[in-house]
């Protein structure tokens, strides 16, 4: 066997192993898709769960107060920052 034809085996020989090695992969992938308990690597699935909202207590007298629960300051805020903005924008 001389160089000029060990290059094309080589070749021959790289193009079998990667179209082995992608055939493999999509088998593992479409088997893990449809029948995902055949895999044992897959045998330790974490479950989580979302538990339910923790309620805060709140005092009689916030409770009485409607401001207590209401954005309307930080909205005001927002608005006297969002009107000097545009005031500068247009001088």
């Amino acid at each position: 066997m001389n160089a000029s034809s060990a290059i094309p085996a080589m070749r021959k020989l790289w193009l079998l192993f990667a179209q082995a090695v992608t055939a493999t992969l999509a088998a593992l992938f479409v088997v893990s898709l449809v029948k995902p308990d055949w895999l044992a690597w897959r045998t330790h699935v974490v479950e989580v769960r979302e538990s339910a909202p923790a309620t805060a207590a709140v005092s009689p007298a916030a409770a009485l107060n409607p401001r207590a629960f209401s954005f309307s300051d930080a909205a005001r805020k927002a608005m006297r920052s969002a009107r000097l903005r545009d005031l500068a924008c247009s001088i």
